[in-house]
């Protein structure tokens, strides 16, 4: 007979990977024209890359801050040190997340291919209900540097959001000589005046081994980090912190990291240097089991079946 602790685990099971392991719905992207090497991305490309929204208390002053990732209908998951406190008192409390972002300039995001214009949908904002940062986050090793965001609304699953893929902890990701991770988000952009992209980009990187990376950061623990670019202006940078790195298998994209730190000035051009540090998402896939048990079990969650 199993006990309530066992049956509790077996039905998260059942219902997380109903969201976030199904075969036709995770890791799939929808587009025609991929644009690679650090430009903007096609309208429809990575659906699962999310915005965190943020509010100053005293100047009411809002301002886009970090990114995320959706990996099932309410749950974003993201870097630790975009939620703390020190993020909170310089940026201010999160107001929302969006989802389907392309340009945030724009009310209406549409872009030319082949003479037709090809328009998304308009992206959805939806409050944030809870956040859990990793107990063991520490700002001063930068180890840990991962937390859940549960939405308070289930995320619609268009062409222009959908969920990225969870990694398999038996898989290593970092092995494969010919694979390539790409990262993507809103951050600073490569040129002489650094400043963040209005519109969604990506960049390949090449994973760096462990003994590479302990040049640039002495303290790196190859179990909770993978180290990835710093080659000729490829690289995440500041804006993109909380943004995903991925790995694309057979037309499906999974979330092998979080992006957590890295040099500055990051990705110029011409310039090889420090790779930038990622949170291992594989390492903690126990750890985001047992906090939306929890979750589940107090009732926050309204699961889909």
């Amino acid at each position: 007979m199993r006990t309530i602790t066992e049956c509790a685990a077996v039905i998260f099971i059942i219902i997380f990977c109903s969201e976030t392991c199904s075969g036709d719905e995770c890791g799939i992207q929808n587009f025609q024209d991929k644009i690679i090497n650090g430009n903007a991305t096609a309208i429809d490309e990575y659906p699962w890359t999310v915005l965190i929204r943020y509010k100053e208390p005293i100047t009411s002053k809002e301002s886009w801050g970090c990114g995320g990732s959706l990996v099932s209908k309410k749950t974003i998951l993201t870097a630790a040190h975009c939620v703390d406190t020190t993020a909170i008192s310089s940026l201010g409390e999160i107001q929302f997340a969006r989802l389907g972002e392309y340009d945030y300039t724009k009310e209406n995001d549409c872009v030319v291919l082949n003479g037709f214009e090809d328009c998304a949908d308009r992206p959805i904002d939806i409050k944030v209900s809870s956040v859990v940062i990793h107990p063991e986050r520490s700002s001063e090793s930068k180890l840990h540097d991962i937390a859940i965001l549960i939405l308070q609304e289930v995320a619609p699953y268009t062409d222009f959001i959908r969920p990225i893929c969870l990694p398999q902890q038996s898989i290593d990701y970092t092995s494969d000589s010919k694979g390539i991770f790409y990262v993507a988000g809103w951050g600073w952009t490569i040129g002489s005046f650094q400043s963040p992209s209005n519109v969604k980009r990506h960049t390949p990187v090449n994973h760096v081994n462990i003994s590479e990376c302990r040049k640039f950061y002495r303290n790196i623990n190859d179990k909770w980090q993978i180290c990835a670019g710093g080659a000729n202006g490829q690289n995440a940078c500041k804006g993109d912190s909380g943004g995903p790195l991925m790995f694309s298998s057979k037309d499906k994209w999974t979330l092998v990291g979080i992006v957590s730190f890295g040099p500055l000035p990051c990705g110029r051009a011409g310039f090889d240097g420090a790779p930038a540090v990622f949170t291992r998402i594989s390492s903690y896939l126990l750890w985001i089991k047992s906090v939306l048990i929890d979750l589940i079990d107090q009732d926050k969650v309204a699961w889909e079946k």
